[in-house]
């Protein structure tokens, strides 16, 4: 081979590692995760979460009738009076 060839051998090794390993270590990070206008609390999709959850536990057999039924009616509670204090 000749020089040419290891130079270009050279040339597209160096900048395959640059766009590979180095670049990417100086690329700025995406926010989309971290805004702030999504990240704030939600506590009624929180308790929505929570009332989701506690029914899969109830028909997975994790906890009995009577807890869901009390736990489920305190979660209902909470989130219409969130919902009532929002409007």
């Amino acid at each position: 081979m000749t020089i040419l060839s290891y130079f270009f051998i050279l040339l597209i090794s160096v900048s395959l590692l640059f766009f590979i390993v180095i670049y990417p270590l100086f690329i700025k990070k995406s926010d989309h995760y971290f805004d702030q206008k999504t990240s704030e609390f939600d506590e009624s999709l929180s308790i929505m979460e929570l009332l989701s959850e506690l029914e899969a536990d109830f028909l997975l057999k994790k906890i009995n009738q009577e807890d869901f039924e009390t736990v489920s009616t305190e979660l209902k509670r909470k989130y219409l009076e969130i919902d009532s204090n929002n409007s």
